[in-house]
């Protein structure tokens, strides 16, 4: 991995790395791997020919919690619907396999053959969505990930924008990210509320689409980190997706709020003309 991402530092360019576990070997070394990559894939089907098929789960829920320890994002990957290559139902096994995998905070689950060769690829694409929204609603009760082992300043802001939020009851928040790695902190903390990484590279943008509950939106940075913020509020309001008397935190560097280094945290009120103000 320290090859590509020397080749990567050198195009300079920002893509982010995705280490696909597939071998005993990835598992001997996971923690190492997990430090290294900037996205994890359990590849089951790989790995339950290289290790007895009884132990995949445990290993897929190892692989899973080692990534939500360090922030990383994990996707589960292989035979998730796989009866539905060549049927429009999944079995009950199957749909209770992605559910679990929902349930132990992953980032993403993803379908192969259901969709590159599969006779249903659609249906396969409703089913997955339809458990996973059913099963998210089901999973507010359930303990939160983790705390981060890592990324101390950046991990620690995402936190306390957390808290806030929960404190005073926050209906959104918005991260200022120019790469994506402050969105992905965020996301980690699996807060109850939309995320919406603020960020003018399309790439971030892109990027942060694996991240669970974040939504970019594209903005121009201003000189002023509140101006910039004040831009994507204004957006988030035209689109209706904020309304008067709402409560925002929003996290941002300073003095630029996506180019600049982590270290803002805002609270932020819409008021009944839909404009902003700050929060004492």
């Amino acid at each position: 991995m320290i090859p590509a991402r020397e080749r990567i530092e050198a195009a300079g360019v920002h893509t982010w790395i995705v280490a696909k576990i597939e071998h005993p070997a990835a598992l001997e070394d996971l923690t190492a791997i997990v430090e290294s990559a900037d996205v994890v894939m359990v590849a089951r089907g790989d790995l339950g020919v290289e290790i007895p098929l009884e132990e995949v789960p445990a290993a897929q829920e190892r692989i899973v919690s080692a990534c939500l320890e360090r922030g990383t994002p994990v996707v589960v990957a292989t035979q998730m619907l796989e009866s539905m290559v060549n049927h429009a139902r999944p079995t009950r096994a199957e749909v209770t396999d992605v559910a679990t995998a929902i349930r132990q905070h992953v980032s993403a689950v993803m379908l192969s053959g259901e969709t590159a060769s599969g006779q249903h690829p659609v249906k396969a694409v409703e089913t997955m969505a339809r458990i996973a929204e059913t099963v998210e609603q089901s999973t507010k009760g359930l303990p939160d990930p983790p705390a981060l082992a890592a990324y101390v300043s950046a991990r620690v802001i995402a936190g306390a924008a957390i808290e806030i939020a929960r404190e005073t009851d926050a209906k959104h928040l918005i991260v200022g990210t120019e790469h994506g790695n402050a969105a992905r902190l965020m996301a980690a903390h699996r807060p109850r509320i939309p995320i919406y990484a603020m960020t003018n590279r399309i790439r971030a943008a892109r990027r942060t689409t694996i991240l669970p509950g974040v939504e970019s939106l594209i903005v121009e940075e201003q000189s002023r980190a509140r101006s910039t913020v004040a831009e994507a509020v204004k957006q988030l309001y035209d689109m209706k997706r904020i309304r008067p008397n709402d409560t925002i935190v929003a996290i941002s560097g300073s003095p630029k709020a996506i180019s600049g280094r982590t270290s803002t945290i805002r609270l932020l009120f819409i008021n009944e003309q839909g404009e902003l103000s700050d929060l004492e």
